[in-house]
C-alpha cells in the first residue's frame, strides 16, 4: 500500500498527526536502508537529485497532511493560502547528500483570514516527528531583505532558494527578493566570502584524509564559484558561466571532478550510517568497494581511491580559484595598478607585483620551454605566482622542455616555487615524466603526513631553505654540479614508490635511465642513483640503531662507496625528514644523524674496511634468503647478523656459517670440541666467556705438525670460536692424545717450552688506527714449526684479544691476518711486542 493511502486509512480511522508522522517515519527509515541498492545503479549527481526528490515527496506529504487536517473538506487552493516551502543550502541545490541536514525556510504574509504560525508550527513538529532532520528558518515576506542583510551565512543561504510547495504567488514575491538581494552591496558579499574561503581553506588543508567538504578542493569550492556567479551574474548553474568565463575543457574537467566527490561522499555517508564527511582511514574499505576500486597488483583499492579523489581535489581547488579571479576581477578593479603594473613590466604579459609573477588572462599561450627561458631572464625565481601565471601555464602547448633547459634549472638556487606553480597546473609529470606514477599517491605508513608528490616538491623546498647550520655547512661544500644533481634527486627521491618492488631500488633505476637523457656526467649520475637507493638508511639507521657500533656504521657507510656521497646523503636526510611533515626533524634526531654522519666519515675513506663490508653485506644477503636460517627464531637471526667479523662472513659461505652456529650451540657447559681427522687433522673448539682457552698451550703441544689455517672468530653471548686445520692427518690412536691435550688447554696455568721462531721487522705490519674498535696486523713470514704458538703466547703475555683470524701457510710463507681488540695493550705496548716477536737470529 502506497504511503498516501495510508494516510488516508488513518484519517479515516481518526487518528492524530503523531500516528500519521509514525507512518512517514517509518516510510522513510525504509527508503533510508534501501539506499545502498539504489546507489548501485545511480551515483554522483543523479543520486543526490534522486535522493533530493525523495525527500521533497515526504515534506510535500506533511504540508498536504497538515492543510487536510486544519481545513478539512474546506481546504483552500494552495495560491491562495499565503505559506510558501522553500529549498535552502544543497537541498536547494538539488545536491542534498543521505544523511545532510535539509536545510527549509517557511515564508508567509500575514493575513487577517488565516490563522498561519500555528499552522507552520505543525508542518515543522511533523517533519521533526517523522524523524527528519531538519534546519528551518521562518519569515514574513516583507522581513526576507533584512534578514539576509543581517548576517552574510543568512544571505548565502537565501541565494540557493528553491520553490517545494505552497503559494506561487508569494514565491514570485520571494524571487523578487532575491533579485533585490544579490545587486545589494555586491562587492561587500564577495569580499566576506573571500575572507571566508581563506579562513576556511587555513583549518581545513588538503590532506591524505580529506574532508570532501570543506577542504582545499572540497564541494564548499564549487559553492563559492555558484554564490558568486548567482551574485554578479545572476547564474543559477556553474555551467552557466561556460563560454565567457570558462572554456568547454575546464568546464568538463571541473564537472567530472565534481561529479566524483559527489559519489565519495554519497558512499561515505551510506558507509557511516550518518553525516560524516572527512574520508578517515577506517572508512577506505567500504567507501572503494561501493564505488567499485578493486585491488591490483601494485595498488589497493584504497590507494586508488585517495589518489583518484586528490586528483580531482586539486583541479577543482584551482580551476575554482581561477574562476574566481575572473569572476570578481571586475569588482576588485582598481585604475592605479595598472600604472603599477606596467610599472614592473618584466616581458610580454609577465608583471612583478609584491614580489608575486602576475599574468593576463588573455596572453596567449606559448610552450613550457619558452615559459622558462623568459624567467629565466629573471634575476631570481624566489618569488610567488599569482594564478593568473597558473592559467597561463595550463593553457602551455606542450610540456616537454630541453634537456639544457632543465640543467639550467636544477642549477638555479630557487626553484621549488615554480615547480610548485607547475605542479598546481597539473603539469608536473609532462615536464617530469619520472614523477608520472607517484601523481596523488597517498602514504598510508604512518609516517608521511603528505602524498608522495607534494612530500617530493617539500624536499626541495627544505633543500632549498636549510636552517640547520650543520646541514648547511656540509651542503657548501659540495661543487655547483653535485649541488644541481642534489636537487634533482630531492625531487625524484620516491618517483619509485606505488609498485611491488623496493621504491629506492626501482627508483634508483629510473633516475639512472632519466639521468643519462639529460646527459648528465657519470659520476653525477652514479652518485645520484646511490642516493636514492639508499635515502631512508640514515634516518632508520639513526633513529632504530646503535649509531656507536662499528658494524652497524660500517653497514651504512660501505654502499655509499665515497665520502661525497655520504655528505650529499645527510643533507638529503635533512630535507626529506623535514618534508614529511611537523616536528619529524626535531632537535633529537638531528643529533642523532649529525652523530651517525660524524662516525661515517671517519670511516669512508678506508678502502680495506670498505670492501670488506661490501662483501659481508653481499654474503648476509646470500645467508638471509636461506630457509634453515629462516627458520630460527628472530633473536637467533639477529645475533648471527650482529657478529661484529667481517672475516666472518666472508671467509665462511653461507652453509659454513649455519654449521658454525650448529656446532656452538652445543656450547652449554662452557665448552665444546670436536676433532676431524680425515684427510688430514682438523680441531674445533667452541668456549663461552667462563672458559679461557691457552691456545698456546695447545699450539706448542702439537707443534709437531704443520698448521696450514687457523680461524678465531668471536661470535655471541661471548662465545669464541677456534679451528686450527693441520697439513697432514695422524695416526688413529694418537685423537685420544689430542683430546687430552685439549681438555688441558682450558687450564689457563699450562705452560708449554716454545722455541722463538725467526722472524724479521719487515715481516711484521700492524695498523691501529684500522678502525675505532679495531686494531690490524698482517704478517708474511717463512713457515716454522711453532710460529704461530709463540706468536699467541706473545699475545696472551700482553693480555691481547684475538676478534678475528685468517692464518693461512701459501708455498712456506706464514700469510696471517690478525683484528685485534683497541683495548690499549697492543698498541700502547707496540715497543714491548715487537721486541718480544722480532728476532734476526739464524
Amino acid at each position: 500500500m502506497k504511503i498516501e493511502e495510508q494516510i488516508e486509512q488513518l484519517i479515516s480511522e481518526n487518528k492524530n498527526s503523531f500516528e500519521i508522522a509514525k507512518v512517514i517515519k517509518k516510510e522513510i527509515k525504509e527508503y533510508l536502508s534501501s539506499l545502498d541498492i539504489v546507489f548501485e545503479k545511480s551515483q554522483g549527481k543523479d543520486f543526490l537529485v534522486q535522493h533530493t526528490k525523495k525527500i521533497d515527496s515526504f515534506i510535500k506529504i506533511i504540508y498536504q497532511y497538515v492543510l487536510r487536517d486544519f481545513f478539512g473538506y474546506y481546504m483552500p487552493m494552495r495560491s491562495s493560502l499565503p505559506i510558501t516551502l522553500v529549498a535552502l543550502g544543497s537541498y536547494g541545490r538539488e545536491q542534498l547528500c543521505v544523511y545532510s541536514d535539509i536545510d527549509l525556510m517557511v515564508v508567509y504574509k500575514p493575513t487577517k483570514g488565516y490563522n498561519l504560525l500555528p499552522m507552520i508550527e505543525a508542518i515543522m513538529q511533523m517533519a521533526w516527528d517523522s524523524g527528519m532532520n531538519i534546519g528551518h528558518r521562518v519569515h514574513q515576506i516583507g522581513e526576507l531583505f533584512e534578514a539576509s542583510n543581517s548576517d552574510i551565512t543568512i544571505k548565502t543561504a537565501m541565494i540557493e532558494s528553491r520553490f517545494l510547495i505552497g503559494s506561487k504567488p508569494l514565491w514570485f514575491g520571494i524571487e523578487a527578493n532575491l533579485k533585490r538581494m544579490r545587486k545589494y552591496e555586491q562587492k561587500f558579499f564577495i569580499t566576506e566570502k573571500l575572507v571566508e574561503y581563506k579562513n576556511r581553506v587555513a583549518k581545513h588543508k588538503l590532506s591524505m584524509q580529506p574532508n570532501i567538504k570543506e577542504s582545499m578542493g572540497g564541494l564548499r569550492d564549487m559553492n563559492m564559484l555558484f554564490w558568486v556567479g548567482n551574485i554578479l551574474y545572476g547564474v543559477n548553474r556553474v555551467k552557466d558561466l561556460e563560454g565567457s568565463l570558462i572554456n568547454e575543457n575546464e568546464y568538463k574537467e571541473i564537472r567530472k571532478a565534481v561529479e566524483f566527490l559527489y559519489m565519495v561522499r554519497s558512499a561515505l555517508h551510506l558507509s557511516c550510517g550518518k553525516k560524516i564527511d572527512t574520508l578517515t582511514l577506517d572508512r577506505l574499505y567500504d567507501v572503494a568497494k561501493k564505488l567499485g576500486f578493486s585491488s591490483t597488483k601494485n595498488r589497493t583499492a584504497e590507494i586508488q581511491l585517495v589518489q583518484r579523489l586528490l586528483k580531482n581535489m586539486w583541479s577543482i581547488n584551482i580551476i575554482s580559484n581561477i574562476l574566481m579571479r575572473k569572476t570578481v576581477k571586475n569588482i576588485n578593479f582598481d585604475k592605479k595598478n595598472i600604472a603599477k603594473l606596467k610599472k614592473n613590466r618584466i616581458d610580454k604579459n609577465f608583471y612583478i607585483h609584491n614580489d608575486t609573477l602576475v599574468t593576463s588572462f588573455f596572453a596567449k599561450p606559448e610552450t613550457m620551454q619558452e615559459v622558462i627561458e623568459k624567467l629565466f631572464k629573471f634575476k631570481s625565481l624566489n618569488i610567488d605566482f599569482d594564478i593568473t601565471f597558473i592559467d597561463y601555464l595550463k593553457k602551455s602547448l606542450d610540456g616537454k622542455i630541453k634537456i639544457q633547459t632543465i640543467r639550467e634549472l636544477f642549477a638555479k638556487p630557487h626553484i621549488y616555487k615554480f615547480l610548485f606553480a607547475i605542479y598546481e597546473a597539473g603539469a608536473l609529470a609532462k615536464v617530469f615524466p619520472p614523477l608520472k606514477a607517484v601523481i596523488n599517491l597517498p602514504q598510508f605508513d604512518g609516517y608521511h603526513q603528505y602524498p608522495v608528490d607534494i612530500h617530493s616538491l617539500y624536499t626541495v623546498k627544505y633543500l632549498e631553505n636549510i636552517k640547520d647550520e650543520n646541514i648547511l655547512e656540509v651542503y657548501n661544500l659540495l661543487d655547483a654540479p653535485h649541488q644541481m644533481v642534489l636537487k634533482l634527486v630531492a625531487l625524484l627521491h620516491d618517483c619509485g614508490k606505488g609498485r611491488v618492488e623496493d621504491h629506492s631500488i626501482l627508483g634508483a633505476r629510473i633516475f639512472k635511465s632519466y639521468a643519462q637523457k639529460l646527459k648528465l656526467d657519470d659520476e653525477l649520475i652514479e652518485n645520484g642513483a646511490l642516493l636514492i637507493a639508499h635515502h631512508t638508511t640514515m634516518s632508520n639507521i639513526a633513529q632504530r640503531k646503535d649509531i656507536y657500533n662499528e658494524n652497524v656504521i660500517l653497514q651504512f657507510a660501505s654502499p655509499l662507496k665515497n665520502a661525497k656521497v655520504l655528505k650529499m646523503l645527510y643533507v638529503l636526510t635533512y630535507a626529506d625528514m623535514s618534508a614529511v611533515g611537523d616536528n619529524i626533524y626535531s632537535n633529537y634526531s638531528s643529533k642523532l644523524i649529525y652523530k651517525l654522519f660524524q662516525n661515517a666519515h671517519y670511516y669512508i675513506d678506508n678502502k680495506i674496511l670498505m670492501n670488506e663490508t661490501q662483501l659481508r653485506i653481499k654474503e648476509e644477503k646470500i645467508l638471509q634468503k636461506d630457509e634453515r636460517f629462516l627458520n630460527l627464531s628472530r633473536l637467533k637471526q639477529k645475533k648471527i647478523l650482529s657478529i661484529t667479523s667481517n672475516l666472518f662472513f666472508i671467509k665462511n659461505k653461507k652453509d659454513k656459517i649455519l654449521e658454525i652456529i650448529d656446532f656452538v650451540e652445543n656450547t652449554k657447559n662452557g665448552y665444546i670440541y670436536d676433532v676431524a681427522n680425515t684427510k688430514s687433522l682438523t680441531i674445533k673448539i667452541a668456549r663461552d666467556a667462563n672458559y679461557g682457552l691457552n691456545l698456546a698451550y695447545l699450539l706448542g703441544k702439537l707443534s709437531h705438525l704443520q698448521v696450514v689455517a687457523i680461524d678465531i672468530f668471536k661470535l655471541y653471548n661471548e662465545i669464541k670460536f677456534f679451528k686450527i686445520e693441520f697439513k697432514e692427518r695422524v695416526e688413529d690412536f694418537e685423537i685420544d692424545y689430542i683430546k687430552e691435550i685439549i681438555n688441558n688447554s682450558y687450564d689457563m696455568s699450562k705452560k708449554v717450552k716454545l722455541k722463538k721462531p725467526i722472524i724479521k721487522k719487515e715481516e711484521l705490519e700492524y695498523n691501529c688506527n684500522h678502525s675505532k674498535s679495531y686494531a690490524r696486523m698482517t704478517t708474511d713470514i717463512q713457515n716454522q714449526r711453532g710460529l704461530m704458538a709463540y706468536m699467541v703466547y706473545v699475545f696472551d703475555e700482553f693480555n691481547i684479544d684475538i676478534v678475528s683470524t685468517k692464518v693461512q701457510t701459501i708455498k712456506q710463507r706464514a700469510r696471517n691476518l690478525f683484528l685485534i681488540e683497541k683495548n690499549g695493550n697492543f698498541c700502547a705496548n707496540q715497543t714491548k711486542v715487537w721486541d718480544k716477536l722480532i728476532s734476526t737470529k739464524k
